[in-house]
This record gives C-alpha cells, sequence and structure tokens, in this order.
C-alpha cells in the first residue's frame, strides 16, 4: 500500500512489550517477537505499526486475549525517542537513535502505554522498569501540560490483586506509600481527564 502511495519504507523486526509483557523481563527466543515498519516521509524515517494502532488487547490477564478496536494515532507516525520505550530492533540502527540503547537498556526502560505520550507526559527524572522500595516508599515524578488526576495500583507480581491508592494532585510529582510489604509487586499508574472522568492506565 505505501509503494502505490509512493513512500520508501522498511520492515522491521525485533522485540515488543506488548500484552502480558512484564517491568524487567528479559527477551528469549519468539516470545514477543514483533514486526513495524519505517516510513520515509518529509526527509525522515518515523515509525507505523498498524496492528498496534488499530487494535487492542482489553486485559493483558485474559487468557482468550480479546480485542477492541479503535484507532491509536500514536502509532502512526511515531518519534523515535518515544517508540524505544516499546519497540526494540534486532538491528540497532532502526531505533534512529543519536545513542542506540542495548537490549538491557531496553529492559530497563519502564513500560508506558500509548496514552503517556499522547497526554504530554514525562519523567521528570530517571526512572527504571525495576524500583526498590525504601521503607514501603516508592517516589515516581512526571510532568504533564494538562489536567490529569492520577491514582496508582500495587499488586503482586504473580496476583492479580493489590492495593490501590490516590496520588497527589500536584502536576509535576506525584508520590504514593504502600504499606511495607516484603516481595516482588508491579506498580500500575493511571491517569483519567478530568474532564470526562475516564481512567487509562499510562
Amino acid at each position: 500500500m505505501r509503494s502505490y502511495a509512493g513512500l520508501h519504507c522498511e520492515i522491521i523486526e525485533g522485540y515488543s512489550k506488548g500484552a502480558g509483557y512484564q517491568p524487567g523481563a528479559h527477551f528469549h527466543g519468539s516470545q514477543f517477537r514483533n514486526q513495524w515498519t519505517a516510513v520515509w516521509v518529509d526527509g525522515s524515517w518515523r515509525f507505523v505499526n498498524c496492528n498496534w494502532g488499530a487494535r487492542h488487547v482489553k486485559r493483558p490477564d485474559d487468557p482468550d486475549r480479546s480485542l477492541t478496536y479503535h484507532v491509536d494515532e500514536f502509532y502512526f507516525l511515531t518519534d523515535p525517542d518515544q517508540h524505544v520505550y516499546q519497540h526494540w530492533p534486532d538491528d540497532r540502527r532502526w531505533q534512529l537513535l543519536r545513542r542506540p540503547l542495548s537490549l538491557d537498556d531496553f529492559v530497563r526502560l519502564p513500560v508506558v502505554k500509548s496514552p503517556f505520550f499522547n497526554h504530554g507526559l514525562e519523567f521528570a527524572e530517571t526512572v527504571q522498569s525495576a524500583m526498590r522500595a525504601a521503607d514501603g516508599h516508592v517516589d515516581v515524578k512526571l510532568t504533564t501540560p494538562s489536567l490529569l488526576g492520577f491514582a496508582a495500583k500495587l499488586r503482586p507480581a504473580h496476583d492479580h490483586d493489590g492495593d490501590t491508592t490516590s496520588l497527589d494532585d500536584r502536576s509535576d510529582r506525584y508520590v504514593t506509600t504502600f504499606k511495607k510489604l516484603l516481595g516482588r509487586f508491579l506498580f500500575f499508574i493511571f491517569g483519567y481527564n478530568v474532564s470526562i472522568n475516564r481512567s487509562i492506565l499510562l
């Protein structure tokens, strides 16, 4: 289709942090293998992932992998510095970054979904996919240009239940403290548009 449109494109293969991927997990074999496209537009390469841009798994823990269909424009002409949070090409040159990341670097990046970028969010400080809590305290700082509310959920890495709490409503810093627990946990941050009251996983 892109050839008919007169666009030069390349099919890229590599690993993606897709549905079911857990923060800090290492990549092996065929699991989480994916393909996406690089397109030459207006003098630069940009990324397109039609599959991710058109459909999504409703819940990663759903054994049936039920799909929901809607357009997510983040995956059409994605900037390289945002694309690399979810996609790592076998050929590092196709990261299109001045300083390409190793696969271990990619694993250490926090797992973020497209709404994180669609809402203009950024990490105010370096955050890694695996964090060690000090005295049950986790500190995550974000900056946001829009009016968003936030909530967080903490659950055991191998369980589907967990504590839920609200975060501070300051625009540049969101801090949550959970009770002291031993073990490995998944930490989810949700944002919601205050005007429409709809929550999204960031």
